[in-house]
């Protein structure tokens, strides 16, 4: 699965750094279209800069939520973003039926309130954003 995951990333790198930027009118509209709804996507550009690639190659994501918390110090910042299942049905749609079977998407994927529940039980401090399907959050150890 992690060499799915790395050839997906390899064969549309160029496709994911363009979305991520919105350098173009295709993929401005992909955003507005399935992520968010809005233009202004300033914050998940800024937020996933600073997520390694090699952290989305993990696709036990419960094994990566518990070795982020194990490496942090206390008060120690996690600072994440991604697909939240549930907010979006067109979204959902995208992500079960292209974006997983390319392994640019690994599943198991949260809703919000399951994404909360496993945030809640590890941090201190959780703030949580949701914008369509893009959840953004800063917990604090």
């Amino acid at each position: 699965m992690a060499d799915k995951i790395q050839n997906a990333y390899e064969s549309s790198k160029n496709i994911y750094d363009d979305v991520l930027t919105q350098r173009n009118f295709f993929s401005k509209m992909y955003i507005r279209i399935f992520w968010s709804g809005t233009d202004d996507n300033d914050i998940a550009r800024k937020v996933l800069s600073y997520i390694p690639d090699d952290f989305s190659g993990n696709p036990d994501k419960q094994k990566a939520f518990n070795e982020t918390w194990r490496v942090l110090k206390p008060g120690g910042n996690f600072i994440a973003c991604f697909y939240i299942k549930g907010k979006s049905r067109r979204t959902d749609w995208l992500v079960k039926n292209i974006l997983s079977k390319k392994g640019w998407f690994s599943p198991p994927f949260q809703t919000e309130e399951e994404l909360r529940d496993i945030l809640q039980k590890m941090y201190k401090e959780i703030h949580v954003h949701v914008d369509g399907s893009m959840v953004y959050f800063h917990c604090v150890k």
